[in-house]
């Protein structure tokens, strides 16, 4: 992944994240571990980001496939 591309892109911090879903961070971490969000980019041991378009786009997919499939994303929050 190129440096241009990342300087293009809106990253989230996970407390960014976390307070756009109304949901703590450790609920984040819950969520990549379960699939309901993407893993992030990890800079360091400790920096990671999110893509708001990836996380933006994956949450849609999820609300999509929610209605066909009674699967419930309605625990991951408002959204973006």
């Amino acid at each position: 992944m190129s440096t241009t591309f990342l300087l293009d892109r809106k990253l989230l911090r996970i407390a960014d994240l976390a307070r756009q879903l109304d949901v703590s961070t450790r609920t984040i971490w819950r969520y990549v571990a379960l699939g309901r969000l993407p893993a992030p980019i990890r800079f360091t041991k400790v920096c990671v980001r999110w893509q708001a378009d990836e996380v933006q786009r994956y949450l849609e997919q999820l609300k999509v496939g929610s209605r066909t499939s009674g699967a419930g994303v309605s625990d991951v929050g408002s959204g973006i």
